[in-house]
């Protein structure tokens, strides 16, 4: 389950029907990689119970036709409908135009496929994943809004979480706003809204509008680039899930520093009994590799190459950062998976490595126009 504004880690280990032979030791297998008498499952995952009965369809669908909706299990929706392109004031701040209506009671639409509004034509398209790109639907987006809605079928009424990027506009649900960027500049991804969905069908509605210059992020936006992202996360107080050929999971202490995200993506390394790990910024973390249980962790930051030199130069900075890192190290290690863990450590890091920044700023610059995240992998065995 996905929480507002964190991307939770997982470590997964796939429970395997037979091991490989004694000759093979260490990550490396046989010497090539290869572990020649594995023989694991190829069907593996977990299922929100509260996404599992949800259904998506572009249109609303009678009873008798609602098992032809598409599942929305992983939490994507596959069907939408989308509406434009329509042309804009580009003399008009775009704060004013996310607020404004370009339809009319564009909040309260229910569209049906074929059916015309503010000068085009609602049509049908399909999506794999979490990502509707609308300049592969439209030719020329410059100065342009679009829209697209697609509707939820849920059995009872519930809360979700919805996880939505964008360049700059605006979510409904039912109607209601929830969630608005009012300025160009990026996606940012941990911004998580939550959405009440009723018993029945519901609507989703986005209008989102082209960035004239691009962003300069990890999704390679080019000017004028138009698209939505939306996933759904579980909500239930009692959340439960559906497990298929997983051993054991385990929460990674993560905590991100660009734009305070979180965006671990190691692969793991298994040495007989053991499972090694890392998670940004900088831990190590080994589990046994039969039970998920934690044998020890250590990291490794900027923290670790301050000088002495340094801290004579700057005693009361460091007084502050060495309480901060005390306090990241204590959350770190005993960490247990929680949103108020993963906040506190996210705001430490955060605010570490700023005063790092103050004490050397050419020595502790972490460049922003990377790709955010780490991908470190362990190499020793």
């Amino acid at each position: 389950m996905s929480l507002p504004c964190k991307c939770a880690a997982i470590v997964l280990l796939v429970a395997c029907s037979s091991a490989a032979t004694e000759t093979c030791s260490g990550w490396r297998g046989d010497g090539t990689g290869g572990f020649g008498d594995a023989d694991p499952p190829t069907n593996w995952g977990r299922i929100s119970k509260t996404l599992k009965d949800l259904r998506n369809s572009a249109g609303k669908l009678d009873d008798a036709d609602l098992a032809k909706a598409e599942t929305v299990d992983y939490g994507t929706i596959s069907e939408w409908l989308v509406l434009g392109p329509i042309p804009i004031d580009p003399e008009t701040k775009i704060k004013d135009l996310v607020e404004a209506e370009q339809i009319a009671g564009e909040a309260r639409l229910q569209p049906a496929e074929g059916e015309r509004a503010g000068g085009a034509t609602w049509k049908k398209v399909e999506t794999t994943g979490t990502l509707l790109h609308f300049n592969r639907h439209f030719d020329d987006l410059k100065d342009r809004v679009v829209y697209a809605c697609t509707y939820l079928y849920s059995p009872r009424a519930r809360r979700v979480y919805l996880h939505p990027g964008m360049p700059a506009g605006k979510l409904w649900v039912n109607g209601e706003v929830v969630f608005k960027r009012l300025a160009f500049g990026g996606d940012k991804p941990n911004c998580t809204s939550t959405a009440r969905l009723n018993q029945g069908w519901n609507t989703v509605l986005v209008k989102i509008f082209s960035d004239p210059k691009g962003a300069p992020n990890f999704d390679g936006s080019r000017p004028n680039t138009s698209y939505v992202k939306l996933s759904l996360y579980g909500i239930d107080e009692d959340e439960t899930f559906e497990t298929t050929n997983i051993l054991w999971r385990a929460h990674l202490p993560e905590a991100g520093v660009v734009l305070k995200q979180r965006f671990s993506c190691f692969q793991p390394v298994i040495a007989g009994d053991r499972l090694f790990v890392a998670a940004d910024p900088g831990f190590l973390i080994c589990y046994d590799k039969h039970t998920g249980k934690p044998l020890w962790m250590r990291d490794t930051t900027a923290y670790d190459f301050v000088t002495d030199e340094e801290r004579a130069a700057n005693p009361e900075a460091f007084a502050k950062i060495d309480a901060d890192m005390k306090q990241f190290r204590a959350i770190a290690y005993a960490f247990k998976g929680s949103l108020k863990e993963r906040s506190e450590l996210t705001r430490l890091c955060h605010e570490i490595r700023t005063a790092l920044k103050k004490v050397n700023a050419a020595k502790y610059n972490y460049d922003r126009r990377q790709e955010p995240g780490n991908a470190a992998q362990p190499l020793a065995d």
